[in-house]
């Protein structure tokens, strides 16, 4: 029995999901399993080392496609014109309450440790997304 072709087009959506949904959900989403996942990721690499160009081209379309289904590119972008104005926003009042709050107060240092634990996460975030869209995970 021969070997289906392999579907590149249906490799790279797969894999863009995963970027951006995670590999659990991608694959219940699917109907694959990780090592199915991990073999498309593989074999995209392998066409991509082979054709850098044209591949590439291609796999930057059907992410800013799959973007749009999956509703990360909405059609009023103004709202992600706002988010770093907002963070910067955030992060001066942070800033300002750091200052002004009492390091004897459990409940102030409870509150810093809270805004600690979120900055880190969304720099950790920041980083796999990097990461992630950069065909490096």
């Amino acid at each position: 029995m021969a070997t289906p072709k392999f579907d590149w087009e249906k490799a790279s959506k797969i894999v863009i999901d995963a970027t951006v949904l995670g590999d659990k959900a991608t694959c219940e989403k699917h109907g694959i399993n990780r090592r199915t996942l991990w073999l498309y990721r593989k074999r995209l690499d392998e066409l991509q080392a082979k054709s850098e160009g044209a591949l590439q081209a291609k796999l930057q379309e059907a992410k800013v496609e799959q973007a749009r289904s999956l509703a990360l590119v909405h059609h009023s972008p103004q709202w992600l014109e706002e988010i770093p104005t907002t963070i910067t926003a955030a992060l001066q009042f942070f800033q300002v309450a750091a200052s002004q709050l009492d390091p004897s107060d459990p409940r102030a240092v409870d509150s810093m440790v809270d805004v600690a634990k979120l900055l880190c996460e969304v720099q950790t975030m920041r980083e796999m997304m990097e990461t992630r869209m950069n065909g490096q995970g």
